[in-house]
């Protein structure tokens, strides 16, 4: 169960949201156009095109029967029929699905004999029967075949000796070639296995190069490495030329060549119309290469499908002809199939336009474009990132020139206002009044009254969280009670100190990621009326950081803290609490955010192990709560569009468990019923003397449940989120800490310059 853990987090990490600029594209042609022939580049912008020609891909969601909710390979049989491997998650019940009808129905026939292994690799045979992987034990990989009617035997396949460590050798790929045979994937080769007899051979030529996954496209195999992709003839094994297309697919997104998941590939290839043709899916979208084509045709643009989630990951691609295909994908709201059907009277570019506008990359902000894009196919969703990481641009910068264009009334029509000014933007009057639309999902589905109350202004609400994280304190003994203020707190670690000299105290994270936890902890209670810093209250904070970060007096190392200073990693945001603290007794004190039930689940599971507690860090003073997708539309925007967009998005169907806890109170209560079932998930870790530690999960419990929710309703006040003066304070807190600078001049510092950023 760990593993399957495991594998999910790994498919939510794995990819990026960067875009593929590998291949010529054509987004407004016919479908099988020639690549002599190639269209407007789908690139290219609205404006460019605009707004004319007919003809795209319409992507829907295939429905699997009752029960099946996790697909694990797909691929196109001999007979032109459609089959995959369902299987009902976290279990091993497995199916083959077979449709003849692009998936409108299907034949579901249960599998019998496979036990209890856990099948990395699954690939369909072009006759129906499919061959499952499991990891190779004591030098054999023993390949279980179903056959159509479900009926499974097996093959002992004896794997080359790799390296001289003594090693498992697995197969980390396989799939079979349009004549039935099976081509895999080991530590340093391709492999063609006789599954009558378990023999293998090494046939392909890989030129020295480290092949980091391959695809299958009827007779040719196409070998993935850093430089570009080999192609072969599997009948013969005689290497082909290289394409130029999909070579330069690869150099140019280094990503695409990664494969750093057990389960599904970045790129995943299919035999499209006629021989040697090539039908691919990445983030990019759907393409077509023709028989030795120079150009590669796009027949579905991922800016209008779902193909561009950053977490998406592939398990195949069938073109049931020119105008029909299907996909088979998984991302973090898991595994999927789609259908791409060709509309000859959809418009190539959608007639309107939303845009969204986000400093930072989301995965829930994604799903929730691509969902109300599938549900809109007539309007142009266009989410903008304005901090990507790729480009050096500042916070400064970004912010700029998206100043510039709100008062030129070139602005977005939505703004997550995550490390905006969103009190200036309230006052200079670019926020409408969402307050409606809010309150229509309350009286539906509910709305954390708290979190509802806090965002309100005057009655209205021009900014709301879609979702928000906690601070919190955990430890044992007087720990929780010492972390209601900040002063009482410190004053308990150095008692702590004082009794054990020896003994940490507080995380060693390095001063500016202690900085930004206290921040959230406690400067929703620093703005005057007058719309200044409050000078005692800032002094205090910096006070008992520094007396918090002395207390250990940890060598300061600026890589220490950089894990932790990194709140949102790959569009994921990330909770800093490390609940599995009291398993070890050090440190002993932990202070972080909680973000979502898996951390909760370890949270109470450790406490039950441990006898430790956590409550709200500097509660006694000040309760907040971290907001995170901050939502708020522009009065000068498509306001109608937007409202309904944001409808969406508060609504449970898109709040789903993850990337902070939902306002959505609906969603809420789902996500804790469904954390009461049994589970045999276990983790395992180092303590800091390097010994191991093992916690054994358990399901949340009415009472663990009930505890929490009493704690999310108690909190009262948004952390201040404007990100230049969290940067502007715990710059200056940092020199503090580091002894650089006293503390007098650390206040008067961050004071002025806090202050006359408000001011501007």
């Amino acid at each position: 169960m760990l593993k399957r853990k495991i594998i999910s987090l790994c498919l939510l990490f794995a990819m990026t949201a960067a875009m593929l600029s590998a291949c010529a594209k054509a987004g407004n042609t016919e479908p099988g156009q020639s690549d002599s022939e190639p269209a407007a580049a789908a690139g290219q912008s609205q404006e460019e095109q605009g707004g004319q020609g007919k003809g795209r891909f319409i992507e829907s969601d295939i429905e699997l029967p009752e029960g099946i909710d996790s697909v694990l390979a797909l691929s196109k049989l001999t007979d032109g029929s459609l089959e995959a491997v369902g299987m009902v998650k976290d279990s091993n019940v497995y199916y083959l699905l077979k449709s003849s009808d692009l998936g409108e129905n299907w034949e579901a026939v249960p599998i019998q004999g496979l036990g209890e292994d856990y099948y990395p690799q699954v690939a369909v045979a072009p006759d129906g029967s499919a061959a499952f992987i499991p990891y190779t034990k004591d030098g054999v990989s023993n390949i279980k075949i179903a056959d159509l009617n479900g009926q499974v035997t097996e093959t002992a396949v004896e794997m080359p000796t790799r390296g001289n460590d003594g090693s498992e050798n697995h197969i980390y790929q396989a799939a079979f070639d349009k004549e039935g045979s099976l081509i895999a994937q080991d530590a340093q080769s391709l492999l063609k296995i006789d599954l009558s007899t378990g023999s293998y051979t090494e046939p392909f030529d890989l030129q020295g190069e480290n092949i980091n996954y391959f695809g299958v496209a009827g007779t040719q195999c196409l070998a993935v490495h850093e430089k570009g992709i080999f192609l072969y003839d599997t009948s013969t094994a005689e290497k082909k030329d290289s394409s130029d297309v999909l070579d330069d697919m690869v150099t140019q997104d280094p990503s695409l060549a990664s494969m750093d998941t057990d389960r599904g590939v970045p790129v995943v290839f299919g035999e499209g119309e006629g021989e040697n043709t090539v039908v691919y899916a990445n983030k990019q979208g759907i393409f077509y290469l023709a028989d030795g084509g120079s150009v590669s045709e796009q027949l579905a643009d991922s800016s209008l499908t779902s193909l561009g989630g950053s977490d998406l990951v592939f398990f195949g691609v069938a073109m049931a002809d020119k105008e029909h295909i299907v996909v088979c994908a998984s991302g973090s709201d898991g595994a999927k199939l789609l259908r791409y059907v060709y509309d000859a009277n959809a418009s190539a570019t959608p007639e309107e336009q939303l845009n969204i506008y986000a400093l930072d990359e989301s995965a829930v902000l994604r799903q929730a474009v691509i969902a109300f894009q599938k549900s809109h196919p007539d309007v142009y969703v266009n989410l903008q990132i304005g901090l990507s990481g790729d480009d050096g641009v500042t916070l400064e910068d970004a912010l700029t020139v998206l100043n510039t264009d709100i008062m030129a009334k070139k602005g977005p029509d939505i703004l997550i206002l995550d490390g905006m000014p969103v009190d200036s933007y309230i006052e200079k009057g670019v926020l409408e009044d969402i307050s409606d639309v809010i309150n229509d999902i309350d009286q539906s589905e509910g709305i954390f009254a708290n979190i509802k109350k806090a965002s309100e202004q005057d009655g209205h609400i021009y900014a709301m969280p879609l979702r928000f994280l906690v601070p919190l304190v955990e430890g044992a003994g007087n720990a929780v009670t010492a972390g209601a203020d900040l002063k009482t707190l410190a004053d308990e670690a150095e008692s702590l100190k004082a009794a054990d000299a020896s003994a940490d105290i507080m995380p060693d994270r390095g001063a500016r990621v202690l900085l930004r936890e206290l921040y959230y902890a406690d400067s929703a209670s620093w703005m005057k009326e007058d719309g200044t810093l409050d000078e005692g209250a800032l002094k205090n904070y910096f006070e008992q950081a520094k007396r918090l970060y002395d207390v250990d007096r940890y060598e300061e190392n600026p890589d220490k803290g950089a894990y932790y200073e990194v709140e949102t990693f790959e569009g994921t945001k990330t909770g800093t609490l490390d609940a599995t603290r009291g398993l070890t007794d050090s440190p002993k004190i932990a202070v972080g955010t909680l973000e979502g039930i898996f951390n909760l689940q370890t949270l109470t599971s450790t406490q039950a192990a441990s006898g430790t507690s956590y409550g709200v860090l500097n509660g006694g003073k000040v309760r907040s709560f971290v907001p995170y997708l901050q939502v708020g539309v522009a009065a000068n925007g498509n306001t109608e569009l937007s409202r309904e967009f944001v409808k969406e998005l508060f609504g449970k169907e898109q709040n789903k468990d993850g990337n902070g806890w939902p306002v959505n109170k609906t969603a809420y209560d789902a996500i804790m019923e469904d954390s009461k079932k049994e589970t045999e998930m276990s983790l395992g870790f180092s303590d800091p003397d390097g010994n191991e530690v093992g916690l054994q999960m358990i399901p949340l419990t009415d009472e663990n449940i009930s505890k929490f929710t009493e704690t999310v309703e108690s909190l009262t006040s948004s952390a201040l989120m404007d990100r230049t003066i969290r940067n502007l304070i715990t710059e200056q807190g940092e020199k503090y800490l580091l002894g650089e600078q006293s503390l007098e001049d650390t206040v008067s510092a961050a004071l002025q310059k806090v202050n006359l950023y408000l001011t501007e």
